[in-house]
């Protein structure tokens, strides 16, 4: 038997241990629901997934921070639904959450 020893365990959550798609539905509900709008699952889901995949992509090529991230998601979200908020409103959300 060996005495092997790890450093580090890695363990991908997302969809296995995590209902990743669950979440991220639950949290843009959310999102939408302190901003009092009314939350269409279908429309509003798919705005984000769209902009958040590019924003992932973004970031894999060093085009956009992790912080920036955080946030540019959701105001590129409510630039592209035409919902005006001020940015320092996200910020509320993040802590609301």
């Amino acid at each position: 038997m060996s005495d092997m020893k790890y450093e580090v365990i890695l363990f991908d959550a997302d969809g296995t241990l995590f209902d990743f798609e669950k979440a991220e539905d639950y949290a843009l509900e959310k999102t939408v629901s302190f901003f009092e709008l009314k939350y269409n699952r279908d429309y509003h889901l798919k705005h984000f997934r769209d902009i958040n995949l590019a924003i992932w992509e973004e970031f894999e090529r060093g085009l956009i921070s992790a912080a920036e991230l955080k946030t540019e998601r959701f105001k590129r979200l409510f630039e592209r639904l035409k919902i005006s908020i001020k940015l320092r409103h996200i910020y509320k959300v993040k802590k609301h959450l």
